[in-house]
């Protein structure tokens, strides 16, 4: 039930830490491009099932499972189909930043608000000791960001790259690198597997 191993020591500092704790545990994630492939048409970008699953999965275990969007909330829910899915009954989706989803599109949102932003304050409101980020593109930067500098102020963290062939822009900042939506369905079942070991 091995976690793939992070690519530092301080990340892995940062997944035992979960694992010792997941009730002080935030676990985040982008929609598009994380949870969801990137298709033609953003009206048919559904979720992995098996990263969602996932997610309900985790849900069992720590604080608080977030998706923070570009997306309106609504639609995130519809396409993600989280209220199918055990676990998730109090997942947050925070939608706010953006008119399109999607890789290489304008953003428009209000001035100072951000992913980042975001993140900050949904770890701060739920008092999380450990936060795990899931992201795949520069819109993610921001949250990449306050995830390294909350590891200052005490806030373990863990950055996951789900990375693709059209975009690379996080990898180099990432603790754990995984193949798109398919390969973060993986990375989060089976850490989902060792929280579930670790209860018993």
């Amino acid at each position: 039930m091995s976690v793939p191993e992070p690519l530092s020591a301080l990340a892995a500092a940062a997944l035992e830490a979960i694992v010792r704790s997941p009730s002080e545990t935030l676990v985040a994630s982008d929609f598009d491009g994380t949870l969801a492939p990137i298709v033609d048409d953003p009206e048919r970008t559904y979720a992995d099932p098996d990263a969602v699953a996932a997610l309900g999965r985790l849900g069992e275990h720590v604080g608080a499972v977030v998706v923070i969007t570009g997306r309106p909330a609504r639609m995130a829910v519809r396409l993600g189909r989280f209220r199918e899915v055990a676990g998730l009954g109090s997942m947050i989706v925070l939608g706010q930043y953006g008119l399109t989803s999607g890789k290489n599109v304008w953003e428009i949102r209000s001035p100072g608000i951000d992913k980042g932003a975001t993140l900050r304050t949904i770890v701060d409101e739920s008092a999380a000791r450990q936060v795990v980020f899931a992201g795949d593109d520069l819109g993610d930067l921001p949250a990449f960001r306050a995830v390294r500098e909350l590891a200052t102020q005490g806030v373990a963290g863990l950055l996951v790259c789900s990375a693709s062939t059209e975009e690379d822009a996080l990898t180099e900042l990432s603790d754990v690198i995984v193949d798109g939506p398919g390969g973060l369905a993986v990375w989060l079942n089976k850490l989902a597997d060792r929280l579930g070991a670790e209860s018993r």
